[in-house]
C-alpha cells in the first residue's frame, strides 16, 4: 500500500510525536534502574532497535521508498554497518 507524501509525513509525525509522549509519560518520572545480569540490558537494547529497525522499514514502505534513500547501498553494506556500530560505540 502506497500513500501520499503528505499522508506518510503525517503518520511520520505522528509516531513521533507518540513515541516522545511514551517516553515522557512512562520513564520521565522513574529512576533508571540497570538489570542485574548484562544479557537483559542487551536483549532490550536490541529488541528496541528491531522495533526501530520495523517502524521504519514500514514508514518508508508506506512511502513507496527503501532504504536506498536513506543512503543505504546493497554494495558495501557490512561495511556500513560496522561504521554506524563504532560510531555507536564512540557515542555510548
Amino acid at each position: 500500500m502506497i500513500i501520499s507524501k503528505r499522508a506518510a509525513f503525517y503518520v511520520s509525525f505522528s509516531a513521533i510525536i507518540l513515541y516522545w509522549l511514551y517516553t515522557f509519560i512512562f520513564t520521565a518520572f522513574k529512576i533508571p534502574v540497570l538489570p542485574d545480569v548484562l544479557g537483559e540490558l542487551l536483549l532490550k537494547i536490541v529488541i528496541t532497535k528491531i522495533i526501530f529497525l520495523i517502524v521504519i522499514y514500514t514508514l518508508l514502505r508506506l512511502e513507496g521508498d527503501g532504504f536506498e534513500q536513506l543512503g543505504f547501498r546493497k554494495e558495501g553494506l557490512f561495511k556500513q554497518v560496522l561504521i554506524g556500530i563504532g560510531f555507536g560505540f564512540a557515542t555510548w
